[in-house]
């Protein structure tokens, strides 16, 4: 399942699947800074304001995780294939996070 997420000036509107165009989420008012799709499509991980980092489930669309660290806002973020998640940040750092999906 391939997902496309849909942002205008920074808050979050509407996720698509590409090979359809069928909308399957709307996340209204969520800032958005960064975000990245794990490689199976089940997590969504978002920055916006704040230093945290939010996992969300991509078949419920709620969220499983809010992960703390950084000392600014995260700016990048990237599931690596062994299933982390890595989030950069303007104070210079990269943490890394264990993101798995539940089962």
């Amino acid at each position: 399942l391939e997902l496309l997420l849909q942002a205008a000036q920074l808050i979050v509107g509407k996720v698509f699947e590409i090979a359809t165009g069928k909308q399957v989420a709307d996340l209204q008012n969520l800032y958005l800074r960064a975000a990245s799709f794990s490689t199976d499509g089940r997590l969504l991980a978002t920055a916006g304001t704040g230093n945290a980092v939010q996992l969300w489930d991509t078949v419920t669309w709620s969220k499983l995780a809010e992960y703390q660290g950084h000392r600014d806002q995260a700016t990048a973020l990237a599931f690596t294939p062994a299933g982390r998640l890595l989030s950069g940040s303007v104070d210079t750092t990269v943490l890394s996070w264990n993101a798995q999906a539940p089962r």
